[in-house]
């Protein structure tokens, strides 16, 4: 579903430089631990569902888990191309140097460790990846269905009026 925080497992849709066909591949790349903000708020996943940073008495919530998202600065694999016998894939492969805002381009979560008044913007189903060299369409858009692999945070929807 569109909104969906993205994760390494889901996929991104076909691409097409005729004959050869670039098939959904997953998306890849690594994961961003949040720090929070200067102040030392995080954005945070309570495994208990509970969203409490610690107990009532006041001691650590151990269900407490840092949110992780797509990072910006990961590295992409290259998608290989599949063309009809006896031609040959031209190019081989293509490239996906970033990920593009399409679905979520206003929701950040704020990054003490990046600097003060840094923010990482949020990756979800919907967004896409830049190919190159470009290719037919030019963005491979990020799907997730049950075959591509579940959410991180099935609870949370951005940048779309789904509730």
């Amino acid at each position: 579903m569109a909104g969906e925080i993205a994760n390494p497992v889901m996929l991104d849709s076909e691409s097409k430089l005729p004959p050869t066909i670039y098939p959904p591949f997953p998306i890849g790349g690594s994961l961003t631990v949040l720090s929070g903000d200067q102040e030392g708020n995080r954005a945070i996943l309570t495994t208990n569902g509970t969203g409490m940073k610690t107990l009532p008495d006041g001691s650590p919530n151990p269900a407490v888990l840092p949110m992780m998202i797509m990072s910006g600065e990961s590295i992409y694999l290259p998608v290989a191309g599949v063309a009809p016998s006896p031609i040959v894939p031209s190019p081989a492969t293509i490239n996906r140097p970033e990920l593009v805002a399409v679905q979520n381009t206003r929701v950040f979560f704020a990054d003490a460790e990046k600097g003060p008044g840094q923010y990482i913007r949020v990756a979800v189903a919907g967004d896409a990846m830049k190919t190159e060299p470009p290719t037919l369409p030019p963005l491979r858009v990020i799907v997730n269905t049950p075959l591509t692999g579940e959410t991180l945070y099935p609870t949370i929807l951005i940048g779309t009026r789904t509730v």
